[in-house]
């Protein structure tokens, strides 16, 4: 049998309005005493009746549910949808398949300028709508991300972090991703290495390039200013940053992209000017999309372990929710390298 507000109203001895109106909270001149509100409660509870989700919400004191935050697809540039990107798929895999089995719901919400400029995060937060939020593809620089902050909700970032103040995260160790790629193409025995970073507002670009950075200077190895180019990660930046590269007298031996789009893009370049991969310039990217595999010659990269995070960010958001803690949590997780044809292979 369905229950209905009458049958609740009919066990307490109350009328159905004002059984309505204790779980609504609505402000009436007509007084409820505490004991007719405790008597209905937990009517509701015994006869397990929830007329909607603000009243699970009520008895449950949580929503079950678990807000994904992304950037609206005007900052995404790498791809003409959002979710044909392969890391991003993989990524959602991971979250929606570890919020459904821990018994929750998935709620996706685009960051963009109504969400942002309203705060309309924040209202979800105060009225108990999320029990925690995921945030992906946050800039550095991004301010909301502290508003959620200071409320001391559960939140993780993915595959980002802020600059200025600390938060939560769980990243890929893009940093050490590309010294690896760097430094292989160094053993390999390239010396003058060329560079196409990201978007500037992305940790990804500032710790790529930083891998880069760092490895060229430990190898002692003198930084050509002009082999450093900027790009946005999509794949036309890589192809037009590739085309100023061989603009000059002398050609780069090797150019890392900070993705692998951007490095397809570069590849392409490279074979309108019929120079040949890698016997004339080597290439690599960073990502380790699927995509990379099947390119002309095959692109050496590294792997993101994409699906991975999104399983491991709601393992530590629901830490964080069960824990009550206040600590901050931040984990990063190891990268593979891939090499492929379109670097040497031969290591000296």
């Amino acid at each position: 049998m369905n229950v209905t507000i009458r049958n609740v109203a009919k066990k307490v001895g109350v009328s159905p309005s004002t059984v309505s109106r204790v779980l609504s909270g609505t402000a009436t001149n007509i007084s409820i005493s505490k004991d007719t509100r405790e008597k209905i409660l937990a009517t509701c509870e015994e006869l397990k009746f929830y007329p909607n989700i603000h009243a699970r919400r009520f008895f449950k004191k949580k929503s079950e549910t678990i807000g994904l935050i992304i950037p609206p697809q005007a900052k995404i540039i790498a791809v003409a949808h959002t979710f044909t990107d392969y890391n991003i798929a993989a990524m959602l895999s991971g979250i929606e398949e570890t919020v459904t089995q821990k018994g929750y719901r998935l709620t996706i919400m685009v960051a963009d300028e109504d969400f942002i400029n309203n705060k309309k995060y924040l209202k979800l937060i105060r009225d108990k709508s999320l029990d925690g939020v995921l945030l992906w593809g946050v800039d550095i620089d991004d301010k909301y991300v502290l508003d959620i902050k200071q409320e001391d909700f559960p939140y993780i970032l993915l595959n980002s972090y802020i600059t200025k103040y600390p938060v939560n995260y769980v990243i890929t160790d893009n940093l050490n991703g590309s010294a690896m790629l760097t430094e292989y193409l160094i053993k390999t025995g390239y010396r003058k290495i060329a560079y196409i970073k990201g978007s500037k507002k992305s940790c990804i670009t500032i710790d790529r390039y930083n891998g880069y950075i760092e490895t060229i200077k430990k190898y002692k190895i003198t930084i050509n200013n002009d082999f450093i180019k900027e790009g946005d990660f999509s794949e036309q930046s890589g192809y037009v940053a590739m085309i100023e590269l061989l603009n000059y007298k002398e050609y780069p031996e090797a150019v890392i992209a900070g993705n692998d789009m951007m490095a397809i893009g570069a590849m392409k370049a490279i074979k309108t000017k019929k120079l040949k991969i890698p016997d004339d310039i080597a290439v690599a990217g960073g990502d380790g999309i699927e995509l990379a595999s099947y390119v002309e010659p095959a692109l050496t990269t590294f792997k993101l372990p994409t699906y991975e995070l999104g399983v491991k960010s709601v393992h530590m958001l629901f830490d964080i929710m069960q824990t009550n803690q206040n600590k901050l949590v931040q984990e990063i997780l190891p990268v593979e390298l891939l090499i492929r044809e379109s670097t040497k292979k031969s290591i000296s």
